[in-house]
């Protein structure tokens, strides 16, 4: 028997608990069995049927609950440090150094942002694009040889070798389809306008 104000166990036939002094027969104020006395009978039946079935429970659900555990916080710290390293390569990957007689055009969204001189420089990640390196360094072209008739009408083949330096890098980017091919027209028609003279 139980006893209905603090649920310890006494005896049968006792009427008084011993614990704290009150009745615990039929005849007391409260009328019936205690929340004391149902929360000792949970227990016990716990501690004897059940303790096989709660010890098979974590057996068979700890193993397979651990791996995946350590399984979705290695997946989770891998993805973690895989965007990690992707953000960084990105950030990385904007930084440009212009060397010395270089420059840079620069697009934004397939528009003209700008031309880059020397030095460092940031673009925005997916926006931005280097459309076109420009050496500002003078450059020599050997041309092939351009067949010219000078004005007594003879006919003969001039070698060509040409300097140019590139001044405006904005204009050799976007002035002709091919600069190199537009030179040498240029030179050969210059040259068969002054030997024609």
């Amino acid at each position: 028997m139980f006893c209905q104000k603090c649920g310890k166990e006494i005896s049968d036939d006792s009427t008084f608990c011993v614990f704290c002094g009150s009745r615990t027969n039929a005849d007391s104020a409260c009328g019936g069995p205690s929340f004391g006395y149902y929360a000792n009978q949970v227990k016990k039946e716990v501690n004897r049927y059940n303790i096989w079935s709660i010890a098979g429970f974590i057996l068979a659900v700890v193993p397979v609950v651990i791996p995946l555990g350590i399984f979705s916080l290695i997946t989770g710290i891998s993805a973690i440090i895989i965007l990690i390293v992707i953000v960084v390569w990105i950030l990385v990957s904007c930084i440009k150094v212009v060397p010395q007689a270089h420059a840079y055009v620069v697009e934004r969204l397939g528009a003209y942002q700008g031309t880059w001189s020397v030095g460092l420089h940031f673009k925005m990640p997916f926006f931005d694009k280097i459309a076109k390196k420009v050496l500002l360094k003078e450059q020599v072209v050997d041309f092939a040889p351009q067949p010219v008739i000078t004005k007594d009408n003879v006919t003969m083949r001039i070698d060509t070798i040409v300097f140019f330096q590139i001044t405006d890098p904005k204009l050799y980017a976007y002035g002709a389809a091919n600069p190199i091919t537009a030179i040498e027209n240029l030179t050969a028609t210059t040259l068969r306008n002054i030997i024609g003279d």
